[in-house]
């Protein structure tokens, strides 16, 4: 039994890695970053300690990095997507409006998680507030 593997005409044949960066870019954005990005999120709801802290500093660094790596592999000729078919440069922009706003609702669910999680625990808007901004004087919330 024979099985035929066709390509489209747009995209070649897939090309062997041959190049340890490029399999490392290409491990980065489809394996590595998505891993860390999870477990980055799931510290911010962890920790709960506002919506600009050095977690939501290394998400947002994980996720520029995993964009650079897809670039990167696309930009080598050796680009492949996630089912091994031949990718080129014009595949990059699709993946870019897929992969960032699907980033930031991570990142924002996260967040908005963080203050539920932080409620539910007992925590009165007051005292939210001043674990985000700090002091509530001035603020009317006083």
């Amino acid at each position: 039994m024979t099985t035929k593997t066709t390509n489209t005409p747009s995209s070649p044949p897939p090309q062997p890695i041959g190049d340890t960066r490029v399999l490392i870019a290409r491990i980065s954005w489809f394996f590595l970053g998505p891993a860390i990005i999870f477990l980055l999120a799931f510290q911010i709801v962890r920790t709960g300690s506002g919506w600009a802290t050095r977690f939501d500093a290394m998400f947002f660094i994980v996720l520029a990095l995993i964009v650079l790596c897809r670039w990167y592999e696309l930009r080598s000729g050796k680009g492949q997507d996630s089912f091994g078919n031949s990718a080129t440069l014009d595949a990059f922009r699709p993946f870019l409006f897929r992969v960032l706003p699907i980033g930031l609702v991570i990142w924002a669910l996260a967040n908005v998680l963080l203050t539920r999680v932080e409620i539910a625990k007992g925590a009165d808007w007051e005292t939210c507030y001043q674990a985000e901004y700090g002091s509530t004087q001035g603020q009317g919330l006083a």
